[in-house]
C-alpha cells in the first residue's frame, strides 16, 4: 500500500507516454493554437522550475474514494539537486541521494525495508524527459489533456479516450511563485480524488532533511 502511494505522488517521475494515437473523442472545444502554446509553455516552465529549485515542502494529504473510503496524512518533499527524498503517506519513500535511487516502505509484516539502491540517470536528464513527456500530453492536432491557466495554477482536462491517463479526469497544479515549489496537487479518476496542500515551504534545506528515518526509531 505505502508502495503504491509513493507511486502515485511522485508527481516528479512521469512516466514517457506515446499519446499521439487518438483513442476516441471526448472534448471537442478547440483553443486557438496561439493560447494553447502559450499555456503549455508556461506549464512546462513552472514543472522545470519546481524540479530545479531548493525547498522543501510539507503537505497534507488527502484521498477519498467512489466507495467513501477515506485516508488522511502527510506527505514531505525536500529537494537540493541532485538530491530529492518524497516521503509519502504510510511512510514510503522514493527518490534519490546523488546519483543513487532511494525506495523504501513499510511491508505486510511492518518493518521497514528498503530496496537495494540503483543508479540514477543524470537529474538535468531526468528533468528533460519529465517536461518532454509533460509536453506530450497537450501536442497534436487533439491532445490527451487541454490546459487552463489561473495565476500561479493550471488546470488540465481529459479531452479524449485514453486507457489509465495519467493525471486522470482532469487535475490541478499550483506553485509557490517565490520558490516554485508545488502548493497543491488534485487529481480527479472516476475511482476517487488525491489532493496534496502545502502547509509549509522552506528554502533553509540541509543533510538532516535527506535523513531516513525509521518509523518509531
Amino acid at each position: 500500500m505505502a508502495g503504491l502511494l509513493v507511486g502515485t505522488l511522485v508527481a516528479g517521475a512521469l512516466a514517457a507516454q506515446d499519446v499521439a494515437a487518438s483513442h476516441g473523442e471526448r472534448d471537442r472545444t478547440t483553443v486557438p493554437g496561439a493560447a494553447r502554446r502559450a499555456a503549455v509553455d508556461a506549464f512546462a516552465n513552472a514543472w522545470r522550475r519546481s524540479r530545479e529549485g531548493t525547498w522543501v515542502v510539507r503537505m497534507a494529504f488527502t484521498r477519498r474514494t467512489a466507495e467513501r473510503g477515506r485516508l488522511d496524512d502527510e506527505l514531505r518533499i525536500a529537494q537540493r539537486p541532485p538530491d530529492r527524498l518524497i516521503v509519502g503517506p504510510l511512510g514510503a519513500v522514493a527518490g534519490r541521494i546523488g546519483d543513487r535511487t532511494v525506495n523504501c516502505g513499510t511491508g505486510a509484516t511492518g518493518v521497514f525495508r528498503c530496496a537495494a539502491d540503483q543508479p540514477a540517470p543524470r537529474y538535468d536528464d531526468e528533468v528533460d524527459r519529465e517536461v518532454s513527456a509533460l509536453r506530450s500530453y497537450f501536442a497534436g492536432r487533439l491532445p490527451l489533456y487541454g490546459l487552463d491557466r489561473v495565476g500561479d495554477c493550471f488546470a488540465l482536462r481529459l479531452r479524449r479516450v485514453y486507457p489509465s491517463p495519467p493525471y486522470g479526469d482532469r487535475a490541478r497544479f499550483c506553485f509557490d511563485p517565490a520558490t516554485g515549489a508545488p502548493t497543491r496537487r488534485e487529481i480527479h479518476r472516476p475511482e476517487g480524488t488525491d489532493v496534496q496542500q502545502a502547509v509549509e515551504v522552506r528554502t533553509d534545506v540541509s543533510a538532516d532533511d535527506f535523513r531516513l528515518r525509521v518509523a518509531g526509531g
